[in-house]
Protein backbone atom coordinates (compact mmCIF):
# COMPACT_ATOMS: atom_id res chain seq x y z
CA UNK A 1 0.00 0.00 0.00
CA UNK A 2 1.18 3.35 -0.64
CA UNK A 3 2.87 5.33 2.14
CA UNK A 4 0.08 8.03 2.48
CA UNK A 5 -2.18 5.14 4.02
CA UNK A 6 0.54 3.33 6.42
CA UNK A 7 -0.64 4.13 9.80
CA UNK A 8 2.05 4.13 12.79
CA UNK A 9 1.05 2.77 15.77
CA UNK A 10 2.88 3.89 19.03
CA UNK A 11 3.26 1.84 22.29
CA UNK A 12 5.13 2.49 24.97
CA UNK A 13 5.95 -0.50 27.25
CA UNK A 14 7.10 -0.46 30.94
CA UNK A 15 7.48 -3.95 32.70
CA UNK A 16 4.81 -5.29 30.33
CA UNK A 17 5.41 -8.71 29.92
CA UNK A 18 2.00 -10.02 31.51
CA UNK A 19 -0.23 -8.07 28.44
CA UNK A 20 2.26 -7.35 25.93
CA UNK A 21 1.59 -10.66 23.65
CA UNK A 22 -2.43 -10.03 23.92
CA UNK A 23 -1.72 -6.32 23.07
CA UNK A 24 0.19 -7.43 19.89
CA UNK A 25 -2.10 -10.35 19.12
CA UNK A 26 -5.00 -7.72 19.05
CA UNK A 27 -2.67 -5.40 16.74
CA UNK A 28 -2.06 -8.62 13.73
CA UNK A 29 -5.75 -9.24 14.06
CA UNK A 30 -6.51 -5.81 13.33
CA UNK A 31 -4.24 -5.01 10.85
CA UNK A 32 -5.83 -7.27 8.34
CA UNK A 33 -5.93 -5.27 4.63
CA UNK A 34 -4.39 -2.56 6.53
CA UNK A 35 -1.12 -1.51 5.79
CA UNK A 36 0.96 -0.62 9.91
CA UNK A 37 3.88 -0.09 11.02
CA UNK A 38 4.54 -0.73 14.98
CA UNK A 39 6.78 1.12 17.20
CA UNK A 40 7.70 -0.34 20.53
CA UNK A 41 8.93 1.95 22.92
CA UNK A 42 10.45 -0.63 25.92
CA UNK A 43 11.38 1.59 28.61
CA UNK A 44 12.69 1.23 32.41
CA UNK A 45 11.65 -2.70 32.16
CA UNK A 46 12.86 -5.19 35.00
CA UNK A 47 11.57 -7.88 33.27
CA UNK A 48 11.29 -9.59 29.67
CA UNK A 49 8.85 -7.54 28.05
CA UNK A 50 11.29 -7.09 25.34
CA UNK A 51 12.15 -10.76 25.18
CA UNK A 52 7.90 -11.31 24.36
CA UNK A 53 7.61 -8.33 21.98
CA UNK A 54 11.10 -9.60 19.63
CA UNK A 55 9.11 -12.36 18.65
CA UNK A 56 6.49 -10.01 16.62
CA UNK A 57 8.96 -7.56 15.02
CA UNK A 58 9.30 -9.92 11.24
CA UNK A 59 5.50 -10.52 11.54
CA UNK A 60 3.99 -6.77 12.32
CA UNK A 61 6.38 -4.44 10.42
CA UNK A 62 7.28 -3.72 14.20
CA UNK A 63 10.82 -1.94 15.45
CA UNK A 64 11.21 -1.76 18.98
CA UNK A 65 13.64 0.28 20.91
CA UNK A 66 14.72 -0.21 24.13
CA UNK A 67 15.88 2.14 27.12
CA UNK A 68 17.29 1.08 30.22
CA UNK A 69 15.50 4.33 32.20
CA UNK A 70 11.99 4.84 32.86
CA UNK A 71 11.08 7.57 30.08
CA UNK A 72 7.30 8.27 31.17
CA UNK A 73 4.50 8.09 28.61
CA UNK A 74 5.14 11.66 26.95
CA UNK A 75 8.81 10.59 26.42
CA UNK A 76 7.97 7.05 24.55
CA UNK A 77 4.98 8.56 22.55
CA UNK A 78 7.32 11.49 21.80
CA UNK A 79 10.22 9.04 20.45
CA UNK A 80 7.47 6.99 18.72
CA UNK A 81 6.14 10.35 16.80
CA UNK A 82 9.53 10.78 15.64
CA UNK A 83 10.19 8.01 14.45
CA UNK A 84 6.69 7.01 12.87
CA UNK A 85 6.87 7.36 8.69
CA UNK A 86 3.03 6.86 7.98
CA UNK A 87 0.79 9.38 7.68
CA UNK A 88 -1.34 8.63 10.69
CA UNK A 89 -0.79 7.86 14.43
CA UNK A 90 -2.55 5.48 16.62
CA UNK A 91 -1.45 5.31 20.56
CA UNK A 92 -2.24 2.13 22.01
CA UNK A 93 -1.20 1.79 25.91
CA UNK A 94 0.26 -1.90 26.27
CA UNK A 95 -2.30 -3.50 28.37
CA UNK A 96 -5.39 -2.43 25.99
CA UNK A 97 -6.41 -3.98 22.67
CA UNK A 98 -7.53 -3.01 19.30
CA UNK A 99 -10.89 -4.52 18.32
CA UNK A 100 -10.69 -6.65 15.24
CA UNK A 101 -11.53 -4.42 11.82
CA UNK A 102 -11.07 -1.29 14.03
CA UNK A 103 -8.01 -0.09 11.75
CA UNK A 104 -9.98 -0.75 8.81
CA UNK A 105 -13.29 1.19 10.21
CA UNK A 106 -10.49 4.14 11.22
CA UNK A 107 -8.96 4.50 7.71
CA UNK A 108 -12.25 4.39 5.82
CA UNK A 109 -13.53 6.74 7.37
CA UNK A 110 -10.76 9.15 7.77
CA UNK A 111 -10.94 8.50 4.06
CA UNK A 112 -14.06 10.02 3.99
CA UNK A 113 -13.56 13.33 5.80
CA UNK A 114 -10.64 15.96 6.15
CA UNK A 115 -10.32 16.04 10.03
CA UNK A 116 -6.71 16.21 11.11
CA UNK A 117 -8.04 13.82 14.26
CA UNK A 118 -10.49 10.72 14.14
CA UNK A 119 -11.91 10.29 17.35
CA UNK A 120 -13.75 6.81 18.27
CA UNK A 121 -16.03 5.06 20.68
CA UNK A 122 -14.24 2.88 23.46
CA UNK A 123 -14.96 -0.03 25.65
CA UNK A 124 -13.67 0.18 29.68
CA UNK A 125 -13.21 -3.34 30.61
CA UNK A 126 -12.19 -3.80 34.29
CA UNK A 127 -12.40 -7.90 34.12
CA UNK A 128 -13.79 -10.15 31.85
CA UNK A 129 -17.22 -10.37 33.22
CA UNK A 130 -16.91 -6.22 33.63
CA UNK A 131 -17.66 -4.54 30.13
CA UNK A 132 -19.03 -1.00 29.38
CA UNK A 133 -18.93 1.04 25.91
CA UNK A 134 -18.25 4.32 26.31
CA UNK A 135 -20.08 6.62 23.48
CA UNK A 136 -21.46 9.97 23.48
CA UNK A 137 -25.08 10.34 24.22
CA UNK A 138 -28.05 10.91 21.77
CA UNK A 139 -27.17 13.14 19.40
CA UNK A 140 -23.68 14.63 20.94
CA UNK A 141 -20.53 14.60 18.92
CA UNK A 142 -17.25 15.65 20.10
CA UNK A 143 -16.11 17.36 16.65
CA UNK A 144 -15.46 20.55 15.32
CA UNK A 145 -19.01 21.58 14.97
CA UNK A 146 -20.06 20.75 18.45
CA UNK A 147 -16.63 21.34 20.28
CA UNK A 148 -17.11 24.08 22.79
CA UNK A 149 -20.15 22.60 23.48
CA UNK A 150 -18.46 19.16 24.65
CA UNK A 151 -15.58 20.68 26.27
CA UNK A 152 -17.80 23.63 28.33
CA UNK A 153 -19.55 19.74 29.46
CA UNK A 154 -15.88 18.24 30.03
CA UNK A 155 -15.20 21.36 32.61
CA UNK A 156 -18.01 21.05 34.40
CA UNK A 157 -18.12 16.64 34.46
CA UNK A 158 -14.54 15.72 33.37
CA UNK A 159 -15.39 12.02 34.60
CA UNK A 160 -18.01 11.91 32.47
CA UNK A 161 -17.15 13.47 28.88
CA UNK A 162 -13.80 11.95 28.45
CA UNK A 163 -13.49 11.77 24.79
CA UNK A 164 -10.55 14.59 24.42
CA UNK A 165 -9.07 12.71 27.76
CA UNK A 166 -6.93 10.37 26.69
CA UNK A 167 -4.32 10.07 22.94
CA UNK A 168 -5.70 6.39 22.66
CA UNK A 169 -9.09 5.35 20.33
CA UNK A 170 -7.80 8.52 17.94
CA UNK A 171 -6.44 8.58 14.71
CA UNK A 172 -4.19 11.55 14.31
CA UNK A 173 -2.89 12.85 10.86
CA UNK A 174 1.07 13.34 11.52
CA UNK A 175 1.35 15.77 8.90
CA UNK A 176 -0.91 17.92 11.12
CA UNK A 177 0.66 17.09 14.34
CA UNK A 178 4.00 18.43 13.21
CA UNK A 179 3.02 20.62 11.25
CA UNK A 180 1.40 22.33 14.59
CA UNK A 181 4.58 21.93 16.53
CA UNK A 182 2.71 19.70 19.45
CA UNK A 183 4.10 16.97 20.91
CA UNK A 184 3.38 15.25 24.82
CA UNK A 185 4.71 17.73 27.55
CA UNK A 186 7.44 15.38 28.82
CA UNK A 187 7.41 17.47 32.61
CA UNK A 188 3.99 15.46 33.15
CA UNK A 189 3.64 12.50 34.14
CA UNK A 190 -0.21 12.40 34.32
CA UNK A 191 -2.72 14.71 32.15
CA UNK A 192 -0.39 14.59 29.73
CA UNK A 193 -3.06 13.85 26.64
CA UNK A 194 -5.20 15.67 28.18
CA UNK A 195 -2.64 18.70 27.20
CA UNK A 196 -1.61 17.10 24.14
CA UNK A 197 -5.52 16.94 22.45
CA UNK A 198 -6.38 20.49 24.24
CA UNK A 199 -3.13 21.74 22.46
CA UNK A 200 -4.01 20.47 19.86
CA UNK A 201 -7.11 21.82 19.64
CA UNK A 202 -6.24 25.25 20.34
CA UNK A 203 -4.01 25.21 17.31
CA UNK A 204 -6.96 24.81 15.16
CA UNK A 205 -6.79 21.20 14.57
CA UNK A 206 -10.09 19.95 13.18
CA UNK A 207 -11.87 16.90 14.69
CA UNK A 208 -14.75 14.28 13.61
CA UNK A 209 -16.29 11.71 15.86
CA UNK A 210 -17.45 8.44 14.93
CA UNK A 211 -19.47 5.92 17.06
CA UNK A 212 -17.80 3.00 15.96
CA UNK A 213 -15.97 1.04 18.38
CA UNK A 214 -12.68 1.46 17.66
CA UNK A 215 -10.43 0.91 21.03
CA UNK A 216 -11.03 -1.52 24.10
CA UNK A 217 -9.29 -0.01 27.60
CA UNK A 218 -8.28 -2.17 30.19
CA UNK A 219 -9.02 -0.83 33.45
CA UNK A 220 -5.82 -1.66 35.68
CA UNK A 221 -6.14 -1.43 39.08
CA UNK A 222 -3.09 -2.28 40.27
CA UNK A 223 -1.07 0.05 42.35
CA UNK A 224 1.82 -0.08 40.62
CA UNK A 225 -0.73 1.62 37.54
CA UNK A 226 0.18 5.63 36.31
CA UNK A 227 -3.39 5.94 36.60
CA UNK A 228 -3.69 4.66 39.87
CA UNK A 229 -0.68 6.67 41.39
CA UNK A 230 -2.54 9.91 40.22
CA UNK A 231 -1.89 12.67 42.28
CA UNK A 232 0.99 10.78 44.20
CA UNK A 233 3.88 13.52 44.05
CA UNK A 234 4.43 16.11 46.44
CA UNK A 235 4.04 18.25 43.42
CA UNK A 236 0.97 16.74 41.18
CA UNK A 237 -1.21 19.39 41.80
CA UNK A 238 1.16 22.11 40.59
CA UNK A 239 1.35 20.21 37.40
CA UNK A 240 -2.00 19.86 36.75
CA UNK A 241 -1.77 23.78 36.14
CA UNK A 242 0.81 22.88 33.48
CA UNK A 243 -1.58 20.39 32.16
CA UNK A 244 -4.29 22.49 31.95
CA UNK A 245 -2.70 25.93 30.31
CA UNK A 246 -4.30 25.09 26.86
CA UNK A 247 -7.52 24.69 28.47
CA UNK A 248 -7.34 28.07 30.05
CA UNK A 249 -6.54 29.47 26.81
CA UNK A 250 -9.35 28.16 25.00
CA UNK A 251 -11.76 29.61 27.66
CA UNK A 252 -10.16 32.84 27.94
CA UNK A 253 -10.62 33.21 23.92
CA UNK A 254 -14.10 32.32 24.26
CA UNK A 255 -14.52 34.64 27.26
CA UNK A 256 -12.88 37.77 25.24
CA UNK A 257 -15.57 37.05 22.27
CA UNK A 258 -18.32 36.94 25.13
CA UNK A 259 -19.30 33.43 24.05
CA UNK A 260 -19.18 32.39 27.81
CA UNK A 261 -18.56 34.54 30.97
CA UNK A 262 -16.18 33.83 34.27
CA UNK A 263 -13.64 31.48 32.39
CA UNK A 264 -11.73 32.03 36.03
CA UNK A 265 -14.42 30.15 37.42
CA UNK A 266 -15.04 27.26 34.68
CA UNK A 267 -11.20 26.54 35.43
CA UNK A 268 -11.28 26.49 39.40
CA UNK A 269 -13.84 24.40 38.96
CA UNK A 270 -11.99 22.01 37.05
CA UNK A 271 -9.16 21.84 39.23
CA UNK A 272 -11.44 21.20 42.20
CA UNK A 273 -12.77 18.09 40.67
CA UNK A 274 -9.67 16.98 39.31
CA UNK A 275 -8.40 17.27 42.97
CA UNK A 276 -11.40 15.36 44.23
CA UNK A 277 -11.12 12.72 41.99
CA UNK A 278 -7.10 11.92 42.72
CA UNK A 279 -8.38 12.32 46.69
CA UNK A 280 -10.82 9.51 45.89
CA UNK A 281 -8.40 7.27 44.38
CA UNK A 282 -6.25 7.52 47.17
CA UNK A 283 -9.48 6.40 49.64
CA UNK A 284 -9.26 3.46 47.74
CA UNK A 285 -6.18 2.31 49.00
CA UNK A 286 -6.72 2.75 52.44
CA UNK A 287 -8.04 -0.53 52.59
CA UNK A 288 -4.52 -2.12 52.30
CA UNK A 289 -1.72 -2.04 55.22
CA UNK A 290 0.26 0.69 54.07
CA UNK A 291 -2.75 3.25 55.24
CA UNK A 292 -0.24 6.00 56.90
CA UNK A 293 1.00 6.93 52.96
CA UNK A 294 -2.05 7.44 52.01
CA UNK A 295 -3.17 9.72 55.09
CA UNK A 296 0.34 11.96 54.27
CA UNK A 297 -0.98 12.12 50.26
CA UNK A 298 -4.73 13.08 51.62
CA UNK A 299 -3.06 15.97 54.00
CA UNK A 300 -0.93 17.22 51.11
CA UNK A 301 -3.94 17.22 48.74
CA UNK A 302 -6.07 18.81 51.35
CA UNK A 303 -3.61 21.84 52.95
CA UNK A 304 -3.19 22.61 48.86
CA UNK A 305 -3.37 26.15 48.65
CA UNK A 306 -4.42 26.08 44.96
CA UNK A 307 -7.08 23.91 45.59
CA UNK A 308 -8.60 25.80 48.75
CA UNK A 309 -8.99 28.61 46.49
CA UNK A 310 -10.79 26.54 43.70
CA UNK A 311 -12.98 24.98 46.16
CA UNK A 312 -14.68 28.16 46.21
CA UNK A 313 -16.08 27.33 42.23
CA UNK A 314 -16.52 23.90 42.90
CA UNK A 315 -20.59 22.88 42.18
CA UNK A 316 -21.98 19.92 43.57
CA UNK A 317 -22.95 17.81 40.29
CA UNK A 318 -25.76 14.89 40.33
CA UNK A 319 -24.44 11.95 41.71
CA UNK A 320 -20.92 12.93 43.13
CA UNK A 321 -20.42 12.84 46.73
CA UNK A 322 -21.19 15.33 49.01
CA UNK A 323 -19.35 14.15 51.89
CA UNK A 324 -15.71 14.61 50.61
CA UNK A 325 -16.13 18.30 49.04
CA UNK A 326 -18.03 19.00 52.31
CA UNK A 327 -14.64 17.88 54.56
CA UNK A 328 -12.07 19.40 51.80
CA UNK A 329 -14.07 22.81 52.21
CA UNK A 330 -13.62 22.57 56.02
CA UNK A 331 -9.60 21.44 55.91
CA UNK A 332 -10.48 18.01 57.93
CA UNK A 333 -7.95 15.82 56.51
CA UNK A 334 -8.09 13.91 59.39
CA UNK A 335 -12.01 13.11 59.24
CA UNK A 336 -11.56 12.42 55.43
CA UNK A 337 -9.00 9.72 56.26
CA UNK A 338 -11.29 8.34 59.17
CA UNK A 339 -14.02 8.47 56.07
CA UNK A 340 -11.98 6.93 54.02
CA UNK A 341 -10.93 3.88 55.76
CA UNK A 342 -14.51 3.53 57.15
CA UNK A 343 -15.53 2.81 53.56
CA UNK A 344 -12.61 0.89 53.13
CA UNK A 345 -13.38 -1.79 55.80
CA UNK A 346 -17.05 -1.66 55.29
CA UNK A 347 -16.83 -2.68 51.45
CA UNK A 348 -14.38 -5.46 52.78
CA UNK A 349 -17.51 -6.60 54.97
CA UNK A 350 -19.92 -6.59 52.01
CA UNK A 351 -17.44 -8.62 49.73
CA UNK A 352 -17.04 -11.04 52.82
CA UNK A 353 -20.66 -11.24 53.25
CA UNK A 354 -21.89 -11.68 50.05
CA UNK A 355 -19.41 -14.45 49.17
CA UNK A 356 -20.25 -15.99 52.38
CA UNK A 357 -24.02 -15.95 51.30
CA UNK A 358 -22.91 -17.51 47.72
CA UNK A 359 -21.19 -20.06 49.40
CA UNK A 360 -23.76 -21.13 51.53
Amino acid sequence: MAVHQLISIIIPARNAESHIRACLDSVLLASQDVSIEVILVINGCSDETAEFANRYCAILNMRAYVYATALGPAAARNIGIRMAKGSWLYFLDADDLIPEGALARHREFMSSTRADVLVGAYIRVASESLRSSHLLPGAQKFDTANIREYILKYVNEPYLYTMPVHCWGKLYSRYSVLSAGILFDESLDQLEDVNFNFSLILRGLSFEYTDEILYQYHINLSPNSLSTQSGDAPNSLQRVQVAYMPIRLLLERWEASGAITDSAAHLKHLFATTSLLWLIRAGRRFGGRNWQSCKILVDQIVGNPDLRAAMTCYREMPGTSRVIPYLVKLNLPHLLCIYFKINAMWKKFSLQLRLKIFNS
